[in-house]
């Protein structure tokens, strides 16, 4: 995915057992995506309508309300999205985990999934001229211009060429490979 992109999510939580349960909740621990990515549009989509999707610190929470039961072959859908801001260590890793006291038996399954950001290229080049004024530069006069090229982004740039027509087409580099 792409800095700006947008990953969708979705995870079922199901009572495949035999019994009902009670009181659970399920807790996807967000902050290996939260330092490269905001979420949005995070809902409760379908199934189990007795129950709150709230956002504690970098932990995204579904539970179940006190009292409330999830029958055997119930599912509950939470959806959301986050869009990849790039701002942290370039990959997103997210791992749910249900912390349901069921009735009949005591699991602890998680999920995980992981998404690795595809930066793109960025430099900066600056071009400066050895005379402080060319406007009073004359013909015949000798201006030596110095191209610099940084990179700004978070991958290696290569094979990186420069052309100014104003200076006879490509310039020459010292080097055409820039690490990040």
């Amino acid at each position: 995915v792409r800095k700006g992109g947008v990953i969708h999510y979705s995870i079922t939580i199901t009572n495949d057992g035999e019994g009902t349960f009670e009181h659970g909740s399920a807790v996807d621990d967000m902050s290996d995506v939260l330092d490269d990515a905001t979420i949005e549009n995070e809902r409760i989509a379908s199934g189990f309508s007795d129950a709150t999707l709230s956002i504690d610190g970098t932990n995204l929470v579904f539970k179940v309300h006190d009292g409330a039961q999830m029958e055997p072959g119930m599912s509950s859908v939470i959806e959301y999205e986050v869009r990849v801001n790039g701002d942290g260590d370039g990959s997103i890793s997210n791992k749910v985990c249900p912390s349901i006291l069921w009735a009949d038996k005591g699991e602890n399954d998680c999920a995980t999934t992981s998404t690795k950001i595809n930066y793109p290229p960025e430099i900066e080049l600056t071009k400066a001229a050895d005379q402080t004024n060319l406007a009073e530069a004359k013909a015949g006069d000798k201006v030596t211009y110095t191209f610099t090229v940084k990179n700004i982004g978070k991958v290696t740039v290569k094979n990186l060429k420069v052309n100014d027509p104003r200076v006879g087409g490509n310039v020459t580099l010292a080097k055409t490979t820039l690490a990040e």
